[in-house]
Order: C-alpha cells, then sequence, then structure tokens
C-alpha cells in the first residue's frame, strides 16, 4: 500500500449532520481522481500507472464543524479492480474478498442554518416584578420552545434555550404595548455547527456559532396583579 497515491479532486463538502458520513447522495468514488503507482510510468509515458477503482467508502474522522470549514479528515477505504496486467501482487491489499487501500483527504463541513420564529404574537403575563417571561408569577423564567420556534436542528440533542424580556417590569397601561426582546440561543455540544437566522427575514444572522448577533422583537403585556385583602380574626 506503501507503493500507491491516491488523489482527490478537492470538492468533499457537506452541511453539518451529526454524522461522520458524506452528504447524503454524495459518492465516495466520484472525488477519487486516481491511485497511481509510485514510481512506475504509464505505456505512453505521459505520468504514473495509474490502477482501475472499484469503488470506495468514506467517512469524516469528527462529525463537528469544530469552528472552521475547510481541513476535516476524511478517511477512504478504496476498493480496487482485479489486476488483468500481470505486473503487480495484489495480495497485500486483499481484505475480505477485496482489493483495498487505505487513504485520507480533506473535505468541508459547513455550518446547519436553523430558521427562528416568535411562537406567540403577544405574550402576555401577570405583573410579577420582573422583565422575564414567566408563567408562575416570576419564580421561574420560561425559556426555549414555547418562545421561539426553531426549524432544522439536527438530531443530536440540541436543545432551545432561547430567552424573552419586556422593555420594563411594569404592568401596562394598554395591551400590547410592552416591546419583548427575544434572544436565541441553543445548548448544544458545538455551538460552531450552527448559524440561526430569522425565518421571516433569512438574511438577518440572530447567532452564530453561538454568538448573538441580532435579536428579535415582539410585542407583550403584562397585566396588573390582583390584590386581596384579608383581616386577622378579631377577638374582645
Amino acid at each position: 500500500a506503501a507503493d500507491l497515491t491516491a488523489a482527490f479532486d478537492g470538492s468533499i463538502t457537506k452541511v453539518y449532520d451529526n454524522t461522520q458520513n458524506l452528504q447524503s447522495g454524495d459518492s465516495a468514488a466520484s472525488h477519487i481522481t486516481s491511485v497511481s503507482v509510485n514510481g512506475v510510468k504509464n505505456a505512453a509515458g505521459t505520468g504514473a500507472e495509474t490502477l482501475a477503482v472499484q469503488g470506495a467508502t468514506a467517512a469524516y474522522e469528527d462529525k463537528n464543524r469544530g469552528g472552521t470549514d475547510d481541513g476535516h479528515t476524511v478517511n477512504y477505504t478504496i476498493q480496487l479492480a482485479a489486476d488483468t496486467s500481470g505486473n503487480y501482487d495484489y495480495s497485500g491489499l486483499l481484505n475480505n474478498g477485496s482489493y483495498t487501500y487505505a487513504a485520507s483527504t480533506t473535505g468541508k463541513i459547513t455550518q446547519r442554518t436553523v430558521t427562528a420564529a416568535i411562537k406567540q404574537a403577544k405574550l402576555t403575563k401577570k405583573y410579577d416584578a420582573e422583565t422575564y417571561y414567566s408563567e408562575d408569577d416570576g419564580v421561574t423564567e420560561l425559556k426555549g420552545d414555547k418562545l421561539i420556534t426553531l426549524t432544522n436542528l439536527a438530531d443530536d440533542g440540541t436543545t432551545n434555550v432561547s430567552t424573552a424580556a419586556y422593555d420594563s417590569a411594569d404592568a401596562s397601561a394598554t395591551t400590547g404595548d410592552k416591546t419583548v426582546t427575544y434572544t436565541v440561543a441553543l445548548n448544544t455540544a458545538d455551538q460552531t455547527n450552527y448559524r440561526v437566522v430569522d425565518a421571516g427575514n433569512t438574511s438577518t444572522i440572530l447567532t452564530d456559532a453561538g454568538t448573538v448577533k441580532n435579536t428579535l422583537l415582539g410585542q407583550g403585556t403584562i397585566n396588573k396583579r390582583d390584590l386581596t385583602l384579608t383581616f386577622d380574626a378579631l377577638t374582645k
């Protein structure tokens, strides 16, 4: 195998999908331009002797983007067609009935684009002295899927931890008079795998590799809180 050199077309690329596989539908063999024998010229004397490729499998060494699109190792197992020239001994390449050669190249993993949309046109809560959104009188800040709908996440355990904040904690004078700022955020193993954009304007990047670039704005209401007056029992 040390006497062989595989060349590739340099066009291997995929969108992050939480697997080490090539992009769905991509043929591993299609990226091989040649497998040549080192130090042996072809019959025409114009270049190296090349061997026929029967097929190939390939996998990225790591499934994550890791902060950059380029330079991801892709490991290949190349199946060679049987030698018909009689010039080569393939016995050292025999593996489970096939003549195989291991090689590697590099490929790209690009960010997965996720769209984000405000789930409720107008948030409503009772006055609780907090600017964050809560459904239990301010005890717990509500985050994630009840606030923002995310579309196109990979099946990798990533969770939605987006937040919403009213422009003030005071009760509303009129319905929907509060501006609510939504900050989109993901809880994921590798933030660089994702870019989140506004579903209503996909040119607006909300988060890029975990860094907040822009926020979404919505409307909200804080209803006045009812007060109940109670008296202690009197004794005389």
